[in-house]
């Protein structure tokens, strides 16, 4: 599962796609764990079915984007830069 997998990567990425299984609730759960291994600046797609503005994400995840296709929300986010 990415449950098991993410916290065993060393590399960092410049892309991530969060798009969990609606009905198990993991968007929390996999961003944080996903947070470490993006790099400052890489971008984020985030897909639910609910306002993403209700999924508590990292607070270094900036929205640049955000768009709705029926009950489908998806948004583009931006990590910053770490100071």
């Amino acid at each position: 599962t990415a449950q098991q997998v993410l916290p065993a990567l060393k590399e960092q990425f410049d892309l991530v796609f969060l798009d969990p299984p609606y009905s198990l609730n993991l968007w929390e759960q996999l961003a944080a764990l996903a947070d470490p291994l993006i790099k400052a600046n890489g971008l984020i797609y985030v897909e639910a079915d609910c306002d993403l503005a209700r999924l508590k994400l990292p607070s270094s995840w900036n929205k640049i984007k955000e768009t709705k296709a029926g009950a489908v929300r998806a948004g583009l986010f931006k990590k910053a830069d770490a100071l």
